[in-house]
């Protein structure tokens, strides 16, 4: 809680700590020490989004499988979105589909309109951020020594 604090008196704290998602809700920028070396620093928000070289975005479906295969379908049409490999799945929710995008705002935007023009019931359509674990295991190539 005091370094809650101290972070809403825009005070600057050094820390180190295993448990990452602490260290995302405290932290707005991090450095990561591999044996010692400076591997990387910075703004926690500029680093997902420089280490994630896809976003990933949730549509989550009242329908059917029919349904589900209009938005199969209008996702392999689309040049900026892709299928996650299976490796890469995360946790999914029922009737939720994971994709990757390359696209912006406007883009993601216009592809929700293409879902919704073929008369698809959508739940929800969202952008899943990556987290701070995902960002140090990138930064260290999942290697810790």
């Amino acid at each position: 809680e005091l370094l809650r604090e101290l972070k809403n008196m825009g005070k600057t704290i050094f820390f180190s700590s295993h448990i990452l998602s602490e260290v995302a809700d405290i932290c707005t920028s991090i450095a990561v020490l591999e044996a010692g070396n400076l591997i990387a620093y910075g703004n926690i928000a500029d680093m997902k989004k420089r280490l994630q070289p896809h976003r990933v975005f949730a549509v989550r479906l009242l329908g059917d499988d029919e349904d589900l295969q209009l938005v199969q379908e209008t996702l392999l049409n689309h040049p900026q979105a892709d299928f996650l490999p299976p490796e890469d799945e995360e946790v999914r929710v029922e009737g939720e589909l994971l994709f990757t995008f390359t696209g912006d705002d406007r883009d993601a935007s216009m592809l929700l309109g293409q879902l919704v023009s073929r008369n698809v019931p959508i739940i929800s359509f969202a952008e899943r951020e990556g987290d701070l674990e995902d960002v140090f295991l990138k930064v260290t190539q999942g290697i810790v020594n």
